[in-house]
């Protein structure tokens, strides 16, 4: 269960930051370009930082309350993390919408 967590994890990541990326550098003037490559990057790393802080607080928390419970914490974790992943593709979607809206 754990491996096949990181392998859909690692696929939905590599799929997300592939087409941020490239949804960032193609929709900015060319002399804008290293503007927004450090705006993504920057994003990227602040983002990967939270969600360890964060994620890994709370498996901590879960651990700490009692050792043996270790793959309840991972449970919470991981719920938590699809749960994100959601709003954020909810908000993403609704930011598309607008922007579509406000371009007729």
């Amino acid at each position: 269960m754990f491996a096949v967590s990181l392998f859909l994890a690692g696929t939905g990541i590599g799929v997300l930051i592939t087409v941020a990326s490239s949804t960032i550098i193609f929709n900015v003037s060319a002399d804008r370009a290293g503007m927004a490559s450090g705006v993504e990057e920057v994003s990227y790393e602040f983002g990967s930082l939270i969600s360890v802080t964060l994620l890994g607080s709370i498996y901590a928390a879960f651990m700490a309350r009692e050792p043996s419970c270790g793959t309840e914490g991972y449970q919470v974790s991981l719920a938590l993390t699809a749960a994100a992943c959601l709003v954020g593709f909810m908000g993403i979607v609704l930011l598309l919408r607008s922007d579509r809206a406000l371009s007729r």
